[in-house]
């Protein structure tokens, strides 16, 4: 039979209210929570990092362990924290949206703000207008990056090297978007790239938006 192990923070949680779950290279599981910092399972203790510890700030939205090992850390408000780990490294201090950034295969982090498109390596901090809130990014395998947006639909730069100099392609209604909210990007095994929207799941196969499933309004 399945069970369920209830944690809180009488177990050491540095608070009750879960933002995201990542696990990490070594099995240790990172939860990043509404107003109590980070905290990282590895069983059986429980560690928690907060701004006394160089965080940003409290709250914390996404996760995600580069491939030296390096965690990094989206904050709302804030910006970007990058944990060594022996100390924290602020990037940015653009707000970042929740699900708003990811790394290259050339170790370069994207991030999504409010209106900004920013990208992060070992040298420089960089950031462009976009026209709309970002809410998603993702890079595929063929070296584009797509952002989803709020309000403005999908955009796309064929090539993540040459984003501050050449203009995106915006996907909106008139392409097959229905929905303009996009929340959430995938790339799947053939190459397709599948948008999450407000009640919406598209498919795009390079030329056509399918409309996989719509929730009753």
């Amino acid at each position: 039979d399945t069970t369920f192990t209830n944690y809180t923070t009488a177990n050491g949680l540095s608070n009750d209210e879960i933002w995201y779950l990542y696990c990490d290279s070594k099995q240790r599981i990172w939860i990043s929570t509404f107003g109590g910092g980070v905290t990282c399972y590895n069983a059986p203790a429980f560690f928690s990092y907060t701004p006394d510890d160089g965080l940003l700030e409290d709250s914390v939205n996404q996760v995600f362990e580069d491939h030296e090992g390096s965690y990094w850390f989206g904050h709302n408000t804030t910006g970007l924290s990058r944990f060594e780990p022996e100390y924290f490294e602020v990037i940015t201090t653009d707000p970042v949206a929740e699900g708003g950034f990811t790394i290259d295969p050339e170790k370069r982090i994207w991030y999504g703000s409010f209106s900004k498109l920013g990208c992060s390596d070992e040298h420089t901090c960089t950031a462009m207008e976009m026209e709309a809130p970002i809410n998603t990014i993702l890079d595929d395998n063929r070296g584009g990056l797509w952002v989803g947006t709020y309000g403005k639909g999908l955009f796309y730069f064929p090539d993540r090297h040459t984003v501050d100099r050449d203009a995106p392609r915006q996907f909106t209604t008139e392409h097959g978007l229905n929905d303009l909210h996009i929340g959430a990007l995938m790339e799947d095994r053939h190459g397709h790239i599948w948008l999450g929207a407000d009640k919406t799941v598209y498919r795009y196969d390079g030329a056509t938006f399918h409309n996989m499933f719509s929730h009753p309004k």
